[in-house]
């Protein structure tokens, strides 16, 4: 994690969340102009500007090993470069399309990434229940097909595999992955 992000994250440490009648408290002081209102209020609800990605596994033990990613929800707020962006906007578009179905039919659909021993990762995957429906990896223009996404495809034949790519000329499919144009494929999800 970068120095911004853990920073961050140490930041939230302690701060517990504000009821509702706390929370109108304090907007009835900032209307006022205090400004230490203003300050606990933003410090109150800063948790509320990332959500985590954690590692997909049957087993809960190794998962919770593995450190959780961490995405903010206003992809304006992400530093780094192109590539950390836009893997941070797939990760809102899925955890949308997750969050809709859990919330339409009730499915028990997830957003997580899988990391090896060896190193080998992908973005995403998302199951449902204990089975894996989707390998996802974020590209901006490398529409050569991902070493890892690969391998794990191979390893979870029945997932769609999917190679998303933000400047995609051509998309094709090599064996069992797909090679996408990011904002055609992201355009089609439910949410």
């Amino acid at each position: 994690m970068n120095d911004f992000l853990t920073d961050y994250l140490q930041s939230l440490q302690g701060i517990s969340v504000l009821s509702h009648e706390d929370e109108w408290a304090l907007a009835a002081k900032v209307a006022q102009g205090d400004e230490q209102a203003v300050d606990k209020l933003v410090r109150h609800n800063l948790r509320f500007v990332v959500f985590v990605v954690r590692p997909w596994h049957r087993n809960i033990a190794r998962a919770t090993l593995q450190a959780p990613k961490v995405y903010f929800y206003d992809t304006g707020l992400v530093q780094g470069d192109q590539g950390v962006k836009f893997e941070n906007l797939v990760a809102c578009h899925l955890l949308k399309n997750t969050q809709w179905q859990q919330d339409v039919s009730g499915a028990d659909v997830n957003l997580h990434y899988i990391r090896t021993k060896d190193d080998s990762e992908i973005d995403f995957c998302i199951s449902e229940g204990n089975t894996l429906t989707h390998l996802i990896e974020c590209k901006l223009s490398d529409t050569k097909p991902h070493r890892a996404l690969g391998r794990f495809a191979e390893q979870w034949p029945n997932a769609q595999s999917i190679q998303l790519v933000r400047e995609c000329k051509a998309e094709s499919n090599t064996g069992n992955m797909q090679i996408r144009d990011a904002a055609q494929w992201l355009a089609a999800l439910q949410v």
